[in-house]
C-alpha cells in the first residue's frame, strides 16, 4: 500500500485528526517477509539475515507476539489467503485464520469478537494481502486494485470501531505498473497511522527499527529481547524507558550494517569484473 493510497482512504481521513500519521523509511530490500520479521522482532534485515521472501520459517528472534504470550495474553492473526505472517509468528492456541475469506465481514467479525473477549494483553494482527496481489497483477490503476483498496478501507474502518491502540501501516509501496523490491521513492516509503496520545503529522520518516518496541509499549508488554531501538515517543502510550541496552544494541546493529554494505560492495565489484572478463 502506497503512502498516497493510504492517505486517500476514507478510514484514514476519519482517523487522522486523532492519530499520529507519517511515513516509514524502509531499508533494502523492500520485500514483505523481511519487513514482517523486522516489524515484530525489532531486528533489521542485515542483522537477522532475513533478506528475501524465500524465508518461510518461524521468526529467528523473540517477537512482540512472544512477549504478549509471556504476559498471559493472547494473539490473533487474520490474513486473506496468505499464511506468511501466521507461519512466522503463530503458535498453538492463537486465534485467527488465513483462509481466503478471513477478512470478509462475518469471519472478521468473529475474529474481532474473540479478540475483544480475550484477557489482556491481547494483540490482533489483520493482514490485508489483496492490495499487494492486485497491484502486482494489474498496477495501481487497475479496476481490481481499486476494488481491493475499497475492501481494505472497509476492513480498517471495521477494526477502528474497537477501542484500544491501533496501528495502520504497510510493508512497502508499489511502482505505478506494480512491483517492488527496489529503492524507488513510492516503493521505499510506507504509510503509518497510530491512534494514540500525540495526534498530528510526523515530519521525519520513522525508523522501522523502533516499531516493535513501540508496539510492545502500546500493549504494555516488555520489548522483544533483541529489539535494537527504543520506542518512538510520538507513538508511545506510556513513558519511554531509559535503557542503555538500546544504545549498545543499536551500535552493534549499525556495525553489522556497515560490514554488510562492505560485503555487498565487494560482491558487486566481483560481479562487474567477471562480466567484463566474459565480454
Amino acid at each position: 500500500l502506497r503512502v498516497d493510497e493510504a492517505q486517500a482512504l476514507s478510514s484514514w481521513r476519519a482517523l487522522r485528526d486523532i492519530s499520529a500519521t507519517g511515513t516509514i523509511r524502509l531499508g533494502m530490500p523492500t520485500l514483505s517477509r523481511p519487513f514482517y520479521h523486522h516489524l515484530f522482532t525489532g531486528v533489521p534485515a542485515h542483522a537477522s539475515g532475513v533478506r528475501s521472501n524465500r524465508f518461510a520459517q518461524r521468526a529467528r528472534y523473540d517477537s512482540v507476539m512472544d512477549r504478549v504470550r509471556a504476559a498471559g495474553g493472547h494473539v490473533f492473526i487474520a490474513a486473506d489467503g496468505l499464511d506468511w505472517m501466521r507461519r512466522m509468528y503463530r503458535r498453538s492456541g492463537d486465534g485467527g485464520s488465513d483462509r481466503r475469506d478471513a477478512l470478509d465481514e462475518a469471519p472478521l467479525e468473529r475474529t474481532i469478537a474473540a479478540w475483544r473477549s480475550a484477557a489482556a494483553p491481547s494483540l490482533l494482527v489483520v493482514h490485508h494481502v489483496r492490495v499487494d496481489a492486485t497491484a502486482h497483477h494489474g498496477g495501481i490503476d487497475s479496476p481490481t486494485h481499486v476494488r481491493a483498496l475499497a475492501q481494505a478501507d472497509r476492513v480498517v474502518a471495521h477494526i477502528a470501531e474497537s477501542e484500544g491502540s491501533l496501528f495502520v501501516l504497510s510493508d512497502h509501496g508499489h511502482r505505478d505498473a506494480g512491483g517492488h523490491g527496489g529503492d524507488e521513492p513510492e516503493v521505499a516509503s510506507a504509510p503509518i497511522l497510530v491512534r494514540g496520545p500525540a495526534p498530528g503529522p510526523i515530519a521525519e520518516p520513522l525508523d522501522p527499527d523502533a516499531l516493535a518496541s513501540s508496539i510492545a509499549l502500546a500493549l504494555g508488554v516488555a520489548r522483544p529481547r533483541s529489539a535494537v531501538s527504543a520506542p518512538i515517543e510520538r507513538l508511545a502510550t506510556g513513558p519511554v524507558p531509559a535503557d542503555a541496552w538500546y544504545a549498545r544494541a543499536r551500535g552493534v546493529a549499525r556495525a553489522g550494517q556497515q560490514a554488510s554494505d562492505l560485503r555487498l560492495a565487494g560482491r558487486r565489484h566481483g560481479t562487474l569484473l567477471f562480466a567484463f572478463i566474459c565480454i
